[in-house]
């Protein structure tokens, strides 16, 4: 992973550094919202121990975070790094990573069947993104939030990628469904 575990130091306000949240200098006037969304405790107050909950909010801000892509990129990443060449390969490792199984064969031939039906739609989506553009021209009309924007930003630089890397878009989406599961996510 990429957390830096470097411990002590000062607290800052910045929620993009890749640090635990203990050292996140907390403001009541500037509260992150990824941290009230998976109940950051009330710094108002002592707590023995935190509530427990599981809300649609959380699922979509993992689908659609550009936190949670920007992760899932460094995941693939990490993976693609050890020299995996197949995509079976590429699948085994992942699931060793985030679940420390491999995976069954049922998923190992579903996940494959979804990975190359990723990158061939990657592939036709970059293609004719590379033709549209030159002819699009179109803006945006400013009027989206932060993360919208971003999360439009992202997409749109996706579709523009070349189809070398569609390749790398789709294993980066395969990863980012990983990190979304129940698997992952909670500790049976």
């Amino acid at each position: 992973g990429t957390l830096d575990r470097t411990m002590y130091g000062k607290g800052t306000l910045d929620a993009n550094i890749p640090r635990r949240s203990v050292y996140l200098t907390v403001k009541r006037s500037q509260l992150i919202p990824m941290l009230q969304l998976f109940n950051a405790p009330d710094t108002m107050q002592s707590i023995g121990s935190r509530e427990e909950s599981t809300i649609a909010p959380q699922a979509l801000t993992l689908l659609n975070s550009p936190m949670a892509r920007d992760l899932a990129m460094k995941f693939a990443q990490r993976v693609r790094g050890e020299g995996m060449v197949s995509v079976e390969q590429f699948i085994d490792r992942a699931y060793e990573i985030a679940f420390s199984r491999s995976p069954s064969d049922k998923e190992r031939t579903e996940m494959k069947r979804f990975v190359e039906q990723l990158m061939a739609a990657r592939a036709t989506a970059s293609e004719e993104a590379g033709s549209n553009a030159a002819s699009d021209g179109a803006a945006s009309d400013g009027n989206e939030s932060g993360d919208d924007a971003k999360a439009e930003k992202a997409d749109q630089e996706d579709r523009a990628e070349a189809p070398a890397d569609a390749e790398m878009l789709a294993l980066r989406d395969f990863c980012h469904i990983l990190l979304c599961t129940n698997e992952f996510l909670y500790i049976d």
